[in-house]
């Protein structure tokens, strides 16, 4: 006989005695229960039959109180007693966990590929030293605000954690329909459902569905579509421009060809400064402004317009003043303009700049969009990561006429060669190729207690949206922070870059669902199957 066959015996003797206990235990219970006198006697009256049929009633209810205290039936309670334990944990700690993740954001987790739930470390170093009031206003109710789309879901999701950084700054939802006297707080503006409100005291800016996601036309479809989201970079900055005391005026020189540099005076908006225009036909440059742009003339400048640019620069001898020049990229005859930058030692090219060393092109196929170098670090300084550089696309080279007094401020690689503006097919373009050329650079004329500058930039390409929107490149923050160390803005700039949508679902991304599956589907049940096989085999054996 082997082990198992006496484990086995063993547990049916065990049963037996109990047993046999229970049955002694019923028969004791009913004698204690019956007539003395009766005992021995052979036949019984009828009478006594009732007697007989009460003494056996005590019986059932020994034999149902002794289940109550049997094994069987106490390790059957004890594991419906400890599931429900489990089961009331689960809740408590989903509980538990809700708040405290409401209280302290640090303990969620975004489980998206690129953050698409989480605040960047500028908005939160920012927001957790803000000292004001701040209130978002959002105009709808949460319930169908969230309910619109993913997009708007995801926005919400953003909003929330401003306020769990700081309780400062509070959320509230404002439904136009029910409350059609809201629109006569802000007669000014066009309020639609789903524009932000940011406001501070007075104080407000109004963020509308275009100012929180950008869109892109698809041809496909013949819609628009949700390209990136752009709600933390807008609600940021409003909040900056909202909370500060004074902004600095940039000027933008008018009147000479039109030119799009929206994208640009959008960066600097939301970065605390006001940008103003200027016609230099009519006026003369805000003395209050400590920065002027001439951005991408086509038309040359006629000799009153260059004084008034030499009067804003001298600054009636106090300087302080800086000129940001961004060349058209048009072909252009501008021998006025061309004659003064040579005053201040720089001369543009007459041609674009290519590019063959392949570590400098974001597009293999294309030469003229390329990479730069950061020749100097007047304005890498505080930049969060110098490593990451600038690009630019047909860009003219700046050349130096003056070494003394002007300085490149980023390069092509040596690899680089100038392409004339009318080369043809037949151009050969490996004899171009010659060396480093300079895409930008600063010229600087000393006075007494200040200095003021011309910046001559050769690309209006590295101000488009899509370089100053792109964490690729260093573009905005490098411009920025130039702007802020001109200007003497004390301020960091906050250059946060949209997050980037159109390609990607909002929810975990699938690796993090097959982990997530493979754990609640093999993983626990694998590991509750051992543990029951584990506690069988000890209460088999012993």
């Amino acid at each position: 006989m082997n082990q198992n066959d006496k484990n086995n015996l063993n547990e049916a003797e065990k049963e037996e005695r109990m047993d046999s206990q229970e049955k002694e235990a019923s028969v004791s219970g009913a004698e204690e229960t019956a007539d003395p006198g009766t005992e021995n006697t052979p036949s019984t009256p009828p009478e006594n039959s009732a007697e007989k049929t009460e003494s056996k009633r005590p019986k059932k209810k020994k034999k149902s109180f002794a289940k109550l205290h049997s094994r069987a039936f106490k390790r059957g309670g004890l594991s419906i007693l400890l599931v429900c334990l489990f089961i009331a944990g689960v809740v408590v700690i989903n509980l538990i966990s809700n708040v405290l993740v409401e209280k302290i954001p640090a303990l969620s987790i975004d489980m998206t590929g690129t953050a698409m739930n989480e605040l960047s470390q500028d908005t939160i170093d920012f927001i957790t030293t803000l000292d004001k009031d701040v209130e978002i206003m959002v105009l709808a109710t949460e319930s169908d605000y969230v309910a619109a789309n993913q997009y708007f879901l995801q926005a919400n999701s953003l909003l929330k954690q401003y306020h769990n950084y700081n309780n400062r700054i509070t959320i509230d939802y404002v439904d136009l329909a029910a409350n059609p006297t809201f629109t006569g707080n802000y007669p000014d503006e066009t309020l639609a459902a789903g524009d932000y409100i940011v406001q501070c005291g007075d104080n407000y800016r109004l963020l509308t569905t275009e100012d929180l996601f950008n869109m892109t036309y698809d041809q496909t479809t013949y819609s628009q579509v949700v390209e990136s989201s752009n709600v933390e970079p807008a609600v940021t900055t409003a909040i900056l421009n909202v909370t500060s005391e004074d902004q600095t005026k940039v000027a933008f020189v008018n009147g000479f060809g039109d030119y799009d540099a929206d994208a640009y005076k959008k960066l600097l908006e939301n970065n605390n400064y006001e940008v103003v225009e200027t016609s230099l036909l009519t006026d003369d440059i805000d003395s209050e402004a400590p920065i002027a742009v001439l951005f991408a003339p086509t038309v040359d400048l006629d000799s009153t317009s260059i004084q008034k640019l030499s009067d804003y620069l001298s600054n009636g001898g106090n300087y302080g003043k800086t000129l940001i020049y961004v060349a058209a990229q048009s072909r252009t005859e501008t021998p006025l303009l061309d004659s003064f930058l040579e005053e201040w030692g720089m001369a543009l090219g007459d041609g674009y700049l290519a590019e063959t060393d392949a570590q400098y092109l974001p597009v293999s196929n294309n030469p003229y969009l390329s990479i730069f170098d950061f020749a100097n670090d007047d304005f890498t300084a505080g930049l969060k990561n110098a490593s990451i550089p600038l690009v630019g696309a047909y860009s003219k080279p700046v050349t130096i006429l003056d070494e003394a007094n002007v300085t490149p401020l980023f390069t092509t690689s040596e690899s680089s060669g100038l392409i004339p503006f009318d080369a043809d097919e037949n151009f050969d373009f490996e004899s171009a190729i010659d060396g480093t050329y300079n895409a930008g650079a600063i010229s600087t004329h000393k006075g007494d207690g200040a200095d003021s500058s011309i910046i001559a930039i050769g690309s209006v390409a590295m101000f488009n949206s899509q370089f100053l929107s792109s964490s690729t490149f260093n573009n905005a923050e490098y411009f920025i922070n130039m702007a802020n160390i001109q200007s003497g803005n004390e301020e960091e700039g906050i250059t946060i870059a949209p997050k980037d949508i159109s390609l990607q679902e909002l929810g975990i991304m699938s690796a993090q669902a097959m982990t997530i599956g493979t754990v609640f589907m093999v993983v626990i049940p694998v590991i509750v199957l051992i543990f029951g096989i584990v506690l069988w085999l000890r209460r088999r054996n012993r």
